[in-house]
């Protein structure tokens, strides 16, 4: 299986692919909630995915929640809290 890379990006207009990034990432531009969470892992084996949120502690707290609601094991979601 060919590794891809997945961007929630909610501030730049940023959507698809970049004209030089490798062809694996992509990115989207919307509000992250879990319907669009579970639409990208749509066809991610859960178990073997890593999922790395960057954010405020609200927001990190929150698509933590989201990912555990749709099947990511807590030891894969991956996020710093350094403030």
């Amino acid at each position: 299986m060919e590794a891809t890379c997945q961007f929630h990006v909610t501030k730049e207009k940023i959507d698809g692919r970049c004209r030089d990034d490798p062809p694996y990432w992509i990115y989207k531009n919307s509000k992250v909630t879990q319907d669009s969470l579970a639409a990208a892992a749509s066809s991610l084996d859960r178990i073997r995915t890593d999922c790395y949120i960057c954010g405020p502690p609200p927001f990190i707290e929150q698509i933590e929640d989201c990912l555990m609601a749709i099947g990511f094991p807590e030891e894969n979601i991956f996020y710093e809290k350094w403030w």
